[in-house]
């Protein structure tokens, strides 16, 4: 769950208000929602984000590099390799 609801609704909500052809990235972590409400007021007040202009007073720009592989594939190789079920040669 995010700080108000849960991931997936949250989600949703965004990718509706989100440009068409603009690619949008997500990244999330896991944690109790009194942390998660925390962190979520800390990056109001201190990064702008143009989708949340009622609660949102921060003024600093986010970024995130992603090297060309991460970018491509949407997750690193050893991420990938993890999701498999061949994990030996004896697994074939």
């Amino acid at each position: 769950m995010s700080g108000k609801g849960l991931l997936s609704f949250a989600l949703i909500a965004t990718s509706k208000k989100w440009p068409k052809n603009a690619q949008l990235y997500v990244t999330f972590t896991s944690m109790e929602n009194r942390l998660s409400k925390y962190y979520e007021q800390l990056f109001l007040d201190v990064y702008d984000f143009e989708l949340n202009n009622i609660e949102n007073s921060g003024a600093e720009h986010l970024f995130a590099v992603w090297d060309e592989e991460r970018h491509h594939l949407e997750t690193h190789l050893n991420e990938v390799s993890n999701l498999s079920k061949i994990q030996s040669f004896d697994d074939w």
